[in-house]
C-alpha cells in the first residue's frame, strides 16, 4: 500500500472507482493516508463503516473529510476503546455530524449511558432517521459514571427521531446492586417514541420483572417479532407479575408472528386459562420457550393453547420445559416445520426426547429441520440411546437439516465422515451440522464450524461432502450453533 502514497489524486480516485468490494474499499482507504485528503464522488455509496482497534483514529478523520460518508446508510462501531479514550470519542462525535443518511446503527461494544448520549446527540444533530439500532448498554455504579446523574432523568431519546425505527436490539447489563429505576427510565424514554416498531429483541442481565412490566404498558401496533432473553441472574418474574398484564399485552399485539420469552416470565396461577391462545395471537407462527435457570417451570401446555399449537411452524424449547410438560401438547404440533430442543446440561434426558419424537412420527409429516441437544459425557448406554434416536429420526420422511445431536455419536476410532454413513437411509437429508463441542478428531478444526452436506451420485449412492468454514451454506445459517430458532429471528 505504500506505493499509493506517491500517486496523484486523480489516479487514486480512478482506483477507488474500480473497487467493487466495499470492505476492500474501506481497507484501502484506511491504509492510504493520502486518501483522507481527496474527495470521493458522491455516487460511491459505501453503506457500511466498521471501526477496529487499530484504525479508529484514521477512520474518524476519514469520516470528517470525505463526502463519501454522507451517503453512508449503515454505521457499525466495533471499537471497545471508544468508551475509554475521550479524545477518540471526541473525534468520533465530530465525524458523526456528517452522517445525515445513516439508517442502521450497530454498536459492537458495550456503552455506558454517557457515551451513548454523546453519540446519539451527534446523530440527532445530523438529523438522520434510524430504522435499525443494535446496541449494548452497561449501567454502571452511580459513583463510577459521572454522566449518570445527568442522564438518569434526562430523556436522551426525546430529541432523537425514532419515528421510523422498526428494528431494535438492545442488551442491558447492570451492576447487581444498581437500582432498576435507571433501566426503566431509559427504556421508557426510548420506546415511547418508537411508534412503528416491528422487531424488538431485548437481552436482560441482572434484572427482574419490573423491566418487562414497564414494557408491557406500551403498545406497538405493528410489532411482529418479540424476543426477550435473560441470563441466570434473572429473578423469577412470576413472584411479582400479574398474569392479566401479560395477557393484556398479547391482546394488544395480535400482529405478533414470532415470540421468544424465558419460561420464568409466566407466573404460575392455578385455574388460569392459557396465556397464548388463537384469540390473543392469531398470527403466531414461531414460539420459543426456554428455561434460563433451574426453577419451577410453567408447563408448555399451560402457556400454549392446543389451537395455537396447531398453527405453529417453528418451536424452540429447553429440555427442562420438554421434561415437565404434558406430552399431549406435542400431539397438536401437526404443522411444525422446525423444532429445536436445547439444554444447558451435559447429561441430557433423552427419554423425554424419544417420547416427543415418537409423537412426531406419523403426525408431524412436514418437519424439515430439527436440533437435538448433544451429550458431552460418556455413558455406557449412549450407543443404545443413539440407536433409538436414529431409528425415530428415520420416521420423519421430510427431514433435511439435523444439528446438535450428531456430535454425541459414539466412536472416535473412525473419522466422523464415516460415522455419518449412518444417515444413508435419509433420502432427503441435506445437511448434518454438529456443535463446536466435538471430541478430539483429526478431521475437525475446533476453531471453525464443520458441516456435512449429503448428495447422491448418478447411481443414487450416498455421497458425503464435508464443508469447513465460517460462512454457512445458503439456507442453513440459522443452524450453525445449535439453536436455529435464534438465528431465524435475530435479524437486527
Amino acid at each position: 500500500m505504500a506505493i499509493f502514497h506517491q500517486l496523484p489524486s486523480e489516479i487514486l480516485i480512478s482506483v477507488v472507482e474500480h473497487i467493487g468490494n466495499r470492505d476492500d474499499l474501506l481497507a484501502f482507504a484506511l491504509t492510504c493516508h493520502t486518501l483522507c485528503q481527496i474527495i470521493i464522488p458522491d455516487y460511491l455509496d459505501y453503506f457500511r463503516i466498521s471501526s477496529t482497534r487499530n484504525d479508529l483514529g484514521r477512520w474518524s478523520r476519514l469520516l470528517q473529510s470525505l463526502r463519501l460518508f454522507k451517503n453512508t446508510r449503515e454505521l457499525i462501531l466495533e471499537e471497545a476503546t471508544l468508551r475509554i479514550h475521550s479524545r477518540t470519542t471526541s473525534r468520533l462525535h465530530e465525524g458523526l455530524l456528517h452522517m445525515t443518511n445513516v439508517r442502521r446503527a450497530k454498536f459492537g461494544c458495550t456503552l455506558d449511558l454517557g457515551h451513548l448520549a454523546e453519540i446519539l446527540d451527534a446523530l440527532a444533530y445530523s438529523k438522520c432517521t434510524l430504522e435499525e439500532i443494535d446496541l449494548g448498554l452497561y449501567f454502571q455504579r452511580i459513583n463510577e459514571s459521572p454522566s449518570w446523574e445527568a442522564i438518569k432523568g434526562l430523556p436522551i431519546w426525546t430529541k432523537f427521531d425514532l419515528s421510523v425505527l422498526n428494528k431494535l436490539a438492545i442488551q442491558l447489563r447492570r451492576e447487581s446492586h444498581l437500582p432498576i429505576l435507571g433501566e426503566i427510565t431509559f427504556l421508557g424514554n426510548m420506546l415511547s417514541n418508537a411508534h412503528v416498531l416491528t422487531h424488538l429483541h431485548l437481552t436482560i442481565e441482572r434484572t427482574n420483572s419490573m423491566t418487562f412490566l414497564n414494557l408491557a404498558k406500551y403498545t406497538w401496533p405493528n410489532l411482529e417479532n418479540l424476543v426477550i432473553n435473560s441470563t441466570i441472574h434473572l429473578v423469577p418474574m412470576g413472584v411479582y407479575q400479574n398474569p392479566s398484564d401479560l395477557i393484556s399485552f398479547f391482546k394488544r399485539h395480535s400482529s405478533l408472528t414470532t415470540l421468544s420469552l424465558p419460561s420464568n416470565i409466566f407466573p404460575q396461577f392455578p385455574n388460569l386459562p392459557h396465556y397464548i391462545s388463537v384469540e390473543h395471537l392469531p398470527r403466531l407462527k414461531a414460539f420459543s420457550y426456554e428455561t434460563p435457570i433451574s426453577h419451577e417451570v410453567l408447563q408448555l401446555n399451560r402457556v400454549l393453547s392446543p389451537a395455537s399449537a396447531r398453527r405453529l411452524c417453528h418451536l424452540t424449547i429447553s429440555e427442562k420445559v420438554a421434561e415437565r410438560s404434558n406430552m399431549d401438547i406435542y400431539k397438536e404440533l401437526a404443522s411444525l416445520q422446525s423444532c429445536c430442543i436445547t439444554s444447558q446440561s451435559t447429561l441430557v434426558n433423552y427419554t423425554t426426547i424419544h417420547q416427543i419424537l415418537k409423537i412426531f412420527v406419523g403426525r408431524v409429516t412436514n418437519l424439515q429441520k430439527i436440533h437435538l441437544p448433544p451429550q458431552h459425557v460418556s455413558d455406557r448406554r449412549l450407543q443404545e440411546k443413539n440407536f433409538v434416536t436414529l431409528s425415530l429420526l428415520r420416521g420423519l420422511p421430510n427431514l433435511t437439516h439435523l444439528s446438535g445431536w450428531v456430535s454425541s455419536l459414539p466412536g472416535t476410532e473412525v473419522t466422523w465422515k464415516q460415522q455419518l454413513r449412518e444417515f444413508q437411509h435419509f433420502d432427503k437429508l441435506k445437511f448434518v451440522i454438529p456443535t463446536r463441542n466435538w471430541p478430539t478428531d483429526a478431521d475437525v478444526n475446533e476453531e471453525r464450524t464443520l458441516f456435512f452436506r449429503f448428495t447422491r451420485d448418478s447411481e443414487g449412492k450416498l455421497m458425503v461432502e464435508d464443508v469447513l468454514g465460517d460462512v454457512l451454506p445458503s439456507g442453513v445459517g440459522y443452524l450453525s450453533w445449535g439453536g436455529f430458532y435464534r438465528g431465524m429471528v435475530n435479524e437486527v
